[in-house]
């Protein structure tokens, strides 16, 4: 047993620095892959003391990489694939850049990956199916992309926020959208999705922020909303929708906007909206009772 123990305590310093051999490698491979005008990543030095934990935007935890952020660098080019070699890595932040290419699947596979931040960029094709083995995915973002396909069906079940704005999804919502119940921000806005807004929305019930705005989607809103105990913001503007207005959305306890104008809804808009001036409801074919 003594034997065991010392074996182990001789390995663990070589296992180590395995570990951070492979980081640096692949820290090393994503760099090279990047115009970098601003030169932010000339400090990746592989002689520096602490490599890679004191290199710009690499955070660290027990000597191994857990984030990367480089926010706002003008960095362009595609993502290594052997960024999915940092394996203890939590967080990715490389919004407001020039990067480029698709999202690699092999990005999925940093399976510890609490939050993605890529938006702002000029990422195209779709996005990985595989993002679904995330299993503890909290924020996804994406928007501002040039991103197609439709919305993947296995999203992470620990999603909190969504963002999927400003890109050129289409098809359908998926109603597995509805089976993530941490859910408290959904923005689907300016895309080009068709068909209806879920009648299984209602069931997100730490839902907050719910934007639809710019899309295809057509349909009536779902009397289901009314069942939103959490929602704050509601805005489907510039859509197609028709009907009218669910009288029970006004009972909303927490609801503070909501925005559904260019749209054609007719009927009549609750008085409690009416009175209620921060509650913009604006459509031509909607009158006050």
């Amino acid at each position: 047993m003594h034997a065991f123990l010392h074996i182990f305590a001789l390995c663990a310093p070589f296992l180590s620095y395995t570990d951070r051999s492979i980081e640096i490698q692949a820290l090393t491979s994503f760099k090279l892959n990047l115009h970098d005008p601003l030169g932010a990543l000339d400090g990746w030095d592989t002689s520096s003391p602490e490599v890679p934990c004191d290199w710009r935007g690499v955070a660290c935890n027990n000597d191994r990489v857990t984030e990367l952020r480089l926010p706002r660098l003008q960095l362009g080019g595609r993502l290594s694939e052997r960024l999915s070699e940092l394996s203890m890595l939590k967080k990715i932040s490389l919004r407001s850049n020039f990067f480029n290419g698709s999202i690699s699947s092999s990005l999925m596979e940093c399976k510890l990956l609490r939050f993605l931040f890529l938006q702002d960029n000029a990422f195209s094709g779709n996005v990985p199916p595989e993002i679904g083995n995330l299993t503890g995915l909290q924020i996804f973002n994406v928007a501002q992309n040039h991103i197609s396909g439709t919305i993947p069906r296995e999203l992470p079940l620990s999603l909190k926020y969504l963002d999927l704005s400003s890109n050129i999804f289409s098809g359908e919502i998926p109603e597995t959208v509805a089976n993530l119940s941490h859910l408290q921000l959904i923005n689907l806005s300016y895309n080009e999705l068709s068909g209806e807004i879920l009648v299984t929305f209602g069931e997100l019930q730490k839902l907050q922020y719910l934007w639809l705005d710019h899309n295809f989607l057509g349909g009536t809103l779902p009397s289901a909303l009314a069942n939103f105990s959490s929602l704050v913001h509601l805005s489907a503007e510039g859509n197609a929708l028709g009907g009218v207005l669910p009288s029970a959305i006004s009972a909303l306890p927490k609801l503070q906007v909501i925005s559904l104008s260019r749209n054609n809804l007719t009927g009549s808009i609750p008085l409690i909206f009416c009175l209620c001036f921060f509650l913009p409801i604006t459509s031509t074919t909607l009158i006050p009772l």
